[in-house]
């Protein structure tokens, strides 16, 4: 084993997961660190009904020398108060973070400027599917890596040159490098950054899908985002109920399209189920900033039982194996999200529905879909008859076809790593 030493620090379950299993044969390699910040934090409440966190250091907690609890969030938008100090930076060669986006409110900066001067290498991991299109690039240009200015057309270089910008961009860098999903990112993403700072290494969790392959379908899966009651907890005392409520929707309206009454009669949920004689599932994504998770559950119910009085199961976190649950499906409808990667990998009939959550890379995904039930309808029997996607995978994910992402992750990290060490 080298005698090299990595932190690994996780501050969100969710952006987390999709590295979990790289840890056991990781830790073959080095010897590893755990540091529980944010939102991994013991110190943060959870929000479902079963804390995956804990389930992970039961888990995984012999793989580690030793596991760290850092700051907490007491609330959503919430900050880290010290990341420094719980840490003796000097045990060190590499970090690497759970995502790669610029995150302040976490000292990502604050703990990278204080790394660099201990010749310490620092490296980002896909936070999650975004959108890739905005005034500057999309989300890569959120990415708290240091551009390269030169790669940019005039309009935006002047964006990056000019001083003031500069100065903020120096200071809020967090990452030397990023691993990216896959080598459509990876071209994307080189439109901003050096090639030699982007990493090919997929979703490593998502290899243990390969357990499930030729699974039969017993039901159709709805992947949800938002619920159409989200935010309506916020309070007013101000205008009479109507207004508020009006508000409330507009105001916590993130895309076009949440789980509603709306879209159970336009997606033809119902019917889909009625003619394929499935039963209904649907799993709820639990949320830091809306811990109503059972309010929920009711809220979905009332939504889906309003036109429906056949079988349905609502799922939310506990005791749930989710690569079992998607594998057992028959169709998939989701939002827009990193988990419907699952359920294109197992070759399951899955369709993204536009207007639910952010794009990104399914950009040139076959199965996007409007809001409209002959739509979605045509696109299931298209892919029933057709079969999946695979060059779809094959270009987005790395490792995606033949569950190997786990494998190209660590080799690749090994190479920076090794790199690195001979330029020291």
């Amino acid at each position: 084993m080298s005698d090299k030493k990595i932190l690994l620090v996780f501050t969100n379950a969710r952006s987390a997961e999709k590295i979990y299993n790289v840890i056991p044969e990781l830790s073959k390699l080095y010897k590893l660190d755990l540091y529980m910040l944010g939102e991994f934090s013991p110190k943060t409440r959870w929000w479902g009904d079963n804390d995956t966190r804990f389930d992970f250091i039961e888990k995984n907690k012999k793989h580690f020398n030793e596991i760290i609890e850092g700051d907490g969030f007491l609330f959503h938008g919430d900050s880290v108060k010290d990341i420094l100090s719980p840490l003796d930076l000097n045990k060190y060669h590499t970090i690497l973070l759970d995502g790669d986006h610029v995150r302040e409110e976490l000292q990502w900066p604050l703990l990278y400027r204080a790394a660099k001067k201990k010749g310490i290498l620092v490296i980002g991991n896909h936070h999650g599917n975004s959108d890739f299109g905005d005034n500057l690039l999309g989300h890569i240009s959120k990415l708290a890596l240091k551009a390269e200015p030169e790669k940019l057309t005039e309009e935006k270089q002047e964006f990056y040159k000019t001083d003031r910008k500069r100065e903020i961009t120096d200071k809020i860098i967090s990452i030397d490098k990023v691993f990216c999903l896959g080598e459509k990112e990876r071209i994307i993403y080189n439109q901003l950054y050096n090639d030699k700072n982007i990493i090919k290494g997929g979703i490593p969790t998502n290899d243990t899908l390969k357990n499930h392959l030729n699974t039969e379908g017993e039901y159709i899966l709805l992947i949800t985002n938002f619920l159409g009651n989200h935010g309506m907890n916020l309070m007013f005392t101000k205008g009479n109920l109507e207004s508020q409520l009006a508000y409330k929707k507009m105001r916590n309206k993130i895309f076009p399209h949440d789980f509603d009454d709306e879209f159970v009669t336009k997606s033809g949920l119902i019917e889909l189920s009625k003619k394929y004689n499935k039963k209904i599932v649907i799993k709820q994504k639990t949320r830091f900033d809306d811990p109503r998770y059972k309010q929920n559950i009711e809220y979905i119910e009332k939504v889906l039982m309003h036109d429906w009085d056949g079988p349905y199961e609502i799922l939310t976190d506990k005791g749930l194996d989710i690569d079992e649950v998607i594998a057992k499906s028959f169709i998939v409808i989701s939002a827009a999200s990193t988990l419907a990667f699952k359920p294109i990998q197992l070759r399951k009939p899955t369709i993204i529905v536009e207007g639910t959550g952010q794009i990104g890379n399914f950009y040139d995904y076959n199965g996007i879909v409007p809001l409209d039930k002959v739509s979605i309808e045509n696109e299931v029997e298209r892919q029933l008859k057709e079969g999946p996607d695979l060059e779809f995978i094959k270009t987005t994910l790395e490792g995606g076809l033949d569950f190997n992402a786990t494998e190209i992750y660590i080799n690749n990290l090994k190479k920076v790593i090794d790199e690195h060490t001979s330029n020291l």
